[in-house]
């Protein structure tokens, strides 16, 4: 379950900004911030959490000419005037199973 400061800095970020690791290293650019909306199962005025988080997607490399990233919302430090900043290390991020696209994003396109 996402928090409320996740959600908010889902609702803060935006194509185009710079993506920042922790040290401040720039990594890539925002493509799109793909966020998932809540469900009402049926009662009137009853919310239900989405199943997945929201995820980030960034294109990383040189003029963006490298690969894209789909990075879960709870992977953000804060969205700065300087851009999104990440939890990780630039190093750290080459751990993480990021690269392909997620399959329950396809559910809301």
């Amino acid at each position: 379950m996402l928090h409320p400061r996740e959600l908010e800095l889902a609702d803060r970020a935006a194509a185009g900004m710079a993506v920042l690791d922790a040290g401040g290293q720039q990594v890539g650019t925002v493509v799109q911030v793909h966020r998932r909306a809540r469900v009402a199962p049926g009662d009137v005025g009853q919310v239900e959490e989405p199943p997945h988080p929201a995820a980030v997607e960034v294109r990383t490399g040189f003029l963006g000419l490298g690969q894209h990233l789909y990075i879960p919302v709870d992977a953000i430090a804060d969205v700065t005037g300087g851009g999104l900043v990440l939890t990780l290390r630039r190093d750290e991020l080459d751990r993480e199973d990021w690269r392909h696209r997620p399959a329950y994003l396809e559910e809301t396109r």
